[in-house]
């Protein structure tokens, strides 16, 4: 029986044969679509049988993917995970940092599942973690039911409910959930123009997936990145007021918007996401 873990840490980049018991040997290899469909509903369902906290992933969400909180024994969880797996499967484990690990169940060289586990409490993973800025990442799974993470410091995210979440993420709607996106530009402080950039490429990869960004939450203390057809069209749900026009040309460059450019809007400043970026990035 292969030895798992020898110590209380996970040895870095360390690959481990799973180790099934004799019955399981002599199973056939599953395919791919079973494997993904079933073993990837297995480990979440371990997982929350163990009092951790699932992250729902709206950018990667093929069921590749499972992020979440763990508040378990991760030695012992390894042994439970092993316990599950074929022999064919062969499981990396990584430790970037003391916070997190990485866990990637392979088969010949293709890495079928990717387990992040955070080690931390709600309050820091908001803290540190850009999704949790907008509105669509602040749900978490147990095993019971759904929670919604909440920032302490911040009274609007109070106003949430999980029903509101729930419906805006079924319609591919989300917000950003802070006030300090004002005057974008004249940010000094280096970590902070870092901070704001990861954000504005997060929230464009919802846009690129078809998801529309509106000020539900901050109204017009808020910001959004929307494609120009949709702030053609729908403007006036974006911004939840009777405005149905927008300035049609990009505050830095004057050129006018086409619909597939996406804009970039604050403060009733309308400007193409290259251009904003660009100048963040200067």
């Amino acid at each position: 029986m292969t030895e798992i873990i020898e110590t209380n840490d996970i040895i870095n980049n360390k690959i481990i044969n799973s180790n099934n018991n004799s019955n399981n040997s002599n199973n056939n290899f599953i395919d791919d679509k079973y494997y993904i469909d079933n073993c990837h509903s297995y480990i979440r369902n371990i997982l929350l049988s163990l009092d951790n906290y699932i992250i729902y992933d709206n950018i990667n969400n093929d069921n590749s993917t499972i992020k979440c909180l763990f508040r378990y024994n991760l030695n012992k969880f390894m042994n439970i995970l092993l316990s599950i797996l074929s022999l064919e499967y062969r499981v990396k484990v990584y430790n970037p940092y003391n916070t997190l690990t990485i866990i990637t169940i392979c088969y010949n060289h293709k890495v079928y599942q990717t387990i992040y586990l955070f080690r931390t409490t709600i309050n820091n993973y908001m803290l540190k973690f850009t999704e949790c800025s907008f509105d669509c990442n602040l749900l978490l799974q147990k095993f019971n039911g759904n929670i919604i993470m909440r920032d302490r410091t911040e009274q609007t995210i109070y106003l949430l409910k999980y029903e509101d979440i729930s419906y805006r993420k079924f319609y591919k709607r989300f917000c950003y959930i802070y006030e300090d996106f004002n005057n974008i530009t004249n940010t000094d402080l280096i970590n902070s123009k870092f901070n704001k950039l990861n954000k504005l490429i997060y929230a464009k990869k919802l846009i690129n997936l078809g998801w529309i960004m509106d000020e539900y939450i901050c109204k017009n203390k808020s910001w959004t990145i929307n494609y120009w057809l949709n702030y053609r069209v729908y403007l006036n749900l974006i911004k939840f007021t009777n405005c149905n026009k927008a300035d049609e040309t990009c505050c830095y460059c004057n050129k006018k918007f086409i619909d597939t450019d996406i804009v970039f809007n604050n403060n009733d400043n309308y400007s193409h996401y290259k251009c904003i970026f660009t100048r963040l990035c200067n």
